[in-house]
């Protein structure tokens, strides 16, 4: 009969894994059925999918500087085609891929860290909010970091001895699929294609196994092509805004310093088989060094499983010398394991960004017969998309243009509502650098009375009265004084580019 230190070093059962994993689906779950509005971003890539053919879709550049896989794309295609244009079922692929995720990371836990440090691990994957909160989008992200975990764990299969025939055509499938599938995946395949190669040769000089050795030569020549055709699909344009938004490419000193730590603390735990997490964190660091590709936000997305992993072990060994200290067991585990639960019950889903949904439909059981709408240029395209839905009628609003480094645009436009006794005022996305919104709002508040307002999410609607003739001879757009604004790359930037541009069908 063991003792119990010997019990308590156990595995864990195997049903806590699948606590982990259901845990995960559910939080995922949770976010899809939430069903949040779609954001400015989302609207961008929808339109462009619900307005273009596929052959279109797929081979050519995409209208306001959008970039997505053709795989990808194709799927978006169908879902709305089968299964109809809400947001659901344009989501339905991204949250297949999110709920896939959860699994495949679990697996790879158990492949690189020690069993507890793996279940620590599932369980962070599975309740980050950084991660749950991209399940229901129509974007990329969340196929990204299942394409890329694929990929790993595809490659992790290549490194043991003489794989079987169906694990071989298996790698083979994930990292030719994968770049197709998801740009960043690139990345993944040629970081765990070089891991392969050259752990392989380590443990045993000019002996690389042919079917590993084909499959390896497959992800590089599928890599090859499918950057080549996201690269001729780049116009300039798109080119120039990317770089723009995603500007600094490289991250800061301290991101760097933690991604060495975590790359040693895999390198410890995992030894050679580290190579195959480590890799594309390398490999992406180099692009980034190229400015081909940013080190930051959304765009590092696939590579959150690799510091999810590195962020477990760290866990681990911190709870390793707590113990060593005397502290029961269950004590240190409720140090680490409670903090997890607790940042995720602060921050339960729905994760929203901006809800022009509910806006717009409050705004609809409000609106009078002879009100007017005036759309700030940011909220154009949620406007468009769901003012129908909300049986708003289109003829009752009036755009408002993009005058980025002209503010007193915004207020002559206004002074065309001069008169008027209910003019709603509908606000998303705004430039808060250039406080374009603030202007609006101090000018609109100094000719008219502000009545009521809705608020959501990331989304407002306010109502003014501008038929009062004192107010209205107070000031006008040439005459208002206006805060100046530091200098900016978004004043007179962006008007024509990314989601706040103009499509064909605009």
């Amino acid at each position: 009969m063991p003792d119990r230190r010997t019990a308590s070093l156990a595995a864990p059962p195997r049903w806590a894994f699948l606590v982990a994993v259901a845990a995960g689906i559910a939080a995922r779950l949770w976010q899809y059925l939430g069903n949040p509005s779609l954001w400015i971003d989302e609207l961008a890539l929808v339109e462009d999918v619900l307005h273009i053919p596929l052959r279109d879709l797929v081979a050519r550049p995409l209208p306001l500087d959008q970039v997505a896989p053709p795989v990808f794309l194709a799927a978006l295609k169908a879902s709305a085609a089968w299964l109809g244009t809400d947001e659901r079922a344009l989501r339905v692929f991204p949250f297949a891929c999110a709920v896939l995720s959860v699994p495949l990371f679990a697996a790879l836990a158990r492949r690189i860290l020690r069993p507890w440090t793996a279940l620590l691990a599932a369980a962070i994957f599975s309740l980050l909010p950084l991660l749950i909160s991209w399940t229901a989008s129509v974007k990329q992200y969340s196929t990204d970091v299942a394409a890329s975990l694929a990929v790993m764990l595809a490659a992790l299969g290549l490194l043991a001895g003489d794989p079987r025939p169906r694990r071989v055509a298996a790698a083979a499938a994930a990292g030719v699929l994968a770049p197709w599938l998801s740009h960043p995946a690139v990345f993944t395949v040629a970081g765990c294609g070089a891991a392969v190669v050259s752990v392989r040769l380590l443990a045993a000089p000019r002996r690389l196994p042919a079917p590993v050795a084909a499959t390896v030569l497959a992800w590089g020549t599928s890599c090859a092509a499918a950057a080549a055709l996201a690269r001729s699909l780049l116009t300039d344009s798109t080119r120039e805004y990317m770089a723009r938004f995603w500007e600094p490419s490289l991250p800061d000193a301290e991101t760097l310093v933690l991604a060495a730590v975590g790359g040693f603390l895999l390198a410890r735990r995992a030894g050679r088989a580290a190579a195959v997490p480590i890799a594309p964190v390398a490999v992406t660091l180099a692009a980034a060094a190229a400015h081909a590709y940013p080190f930051s936000g959304r765009a590092i997305l696939f590579l959150v499983p690799v510091f999810v992993l590195a962020a477990a072990e760290a866990g681990a060994l911190a709870a390793e010398g707590i113990a060593r200290l005397g502290a029961p067991r269950p004590a240190v585990a409720a140090l680490i394991v409670l903090p997890l639960l607790a940042a995720f019950a602060r921050n339960l889903p729905v994760y929203e960004r901006e809800e022009m949904r509910p806006l717009l439909t409050r705004l609809a059981a409000r609106l009078e017969p002879d009100d007017s709408i005036y759309v700030y240029y940011g909220a154009a395209r949620g406007f468009r998309f769901y003012a129908p839905r909300a049986r708003l009628e289109g003829t009752r609003a009036s755009i408002g243009g993009c005058h980025r480094g002209d503010t007193r645009a915004y207020l002559r436009e206004l002074d065309a509502l001069r008169g008027r006794p209910r003019v709603w005022v509908v606000v998303a996305h705004p430039t808060t650098r250039l406080r374009e919104v603030p202007a609006i709002r101090s000018y609109l508040e100094s000719i008219g009375s502000r009545r009521e307002e809705i608020l959501e999410t990331g989304a407002s609607a306010e109502l003014f009265d501008l038929a009062e003739p004192a107010r209205l001879a107070s000031a006008s757009a040439d005459s208002f004084p206006i805060t100046p604004v530091a200098s900016s790359e978004e004043a007179g930037y962006g008007c024509a580019h990314g989601p706040i541009g103009r499509a064909p069908w605009d």
